[in-house]
């Protein structure tokens, strides 16, 4: 599995969708996944994405679809791949011209997407709301949410990912959550990195006194986890009501 191409995907799903671009479906992802994977192997990469971004702040929706659209159309058209190609491109172009294009997403079908795109088995939500409602709603149904002291573990480090643009480690807690032993690998998967990025909070602020107790805190969780409990996570008692992730 091609995980930074996925953590990509994470990431411009996320950015087309405020300028309300690419749909929910998997023919809209799988457009948007071929898009990705084929600009990866391209020399003028950043210069490109620059320019799409570029475009993106300044709400340029159509031209942004139409940048994306054609790259996808000439990169089929090379490669002899996509129904119909020629006039799905017309169709494309008609919009754009219009000035009415709002979509890039009719180009390709499931089976000219790439290879890794097809080994993701979960929806990708469209914004960051929906992701943090999605991902607690899916460790009530674990039986791991109450595992929490409260939701400042949980959600504190999703807001972390979020501003730091980590988006393939959201990519990795859905492979986690949807994977064998959710429960166990997913409870393991929240310990160790709430634990890394309070511990880095720590070696910034040089706390020492708090960096013990968070090793503490760690190893009790750890300990407890190894006899087959899953002892409540509570790094952020030990810090400032304000410190910021």
């Amino acid at each position: 599995m091609n995980k930074e191409l996925i953590g990509q995907l994470w990431e411009w799903r996320y950015e087309l969708n405020k300028i309300g671009l690419v749909g929910e479906d998997r023919i809209s992802l799988g457009n948007l996944a071929y898009f990705i994977d084929r600009l990866s192997k391209e020399k003028e990469q950043e210069i490109m994405q620059n320019k799409i971004r570029l475009l993106m702040g300044n709400k340029d929706r159509v031209s942004v679809a139409y940048y994306i659209a054609t790259f996808i159309g000439n990169n089929a058209e090379k490669e002899g791949i996509g129904d119909c190609l020629d006039f799905r491109l017309e169709k494309i172009h008609g919009y754009y011209w219009k000035d009415t294009l709002n979509h890039f997403d009719i180009l390709l079908d499931d089976f000219d997407f790439p290879d890794w795109f097809h080994e993701i088995e979960y929806s990708i939500p469209a914004d960051f709301h929906e992701i943090k409602k999605d991902i607690m709603h899916r460790l009530k149904g674990l039986e791991i949410y109450q595992e929490f002291s409260s939701n400042r573990e949980i959600l504190g480090f999703l807001n972390s990912l979020e501003t730091h643009n980590r988006w393939d480690v959201f990519s990795d807690i859905y492979e986690t959550i949807t994977k064998d032993e959710p429960k166990v690998n997913t409870y393991l998967f929240f310990l160790t990195a709430v634990f890394s990025m309070y511990y880095a909070i720590t070696k910034k602020n040089n706390w020492k006194a708090i960096e013990r107790e968070l090793i503490k805190e760690y190893k009790k969780c750890h300990i407890g986890f190894e006899k087959g409990e899953f002892p409540a996570i509570e790094f952020t008692k030990h810090f400032p009501r304000n410190t910021k992730v």
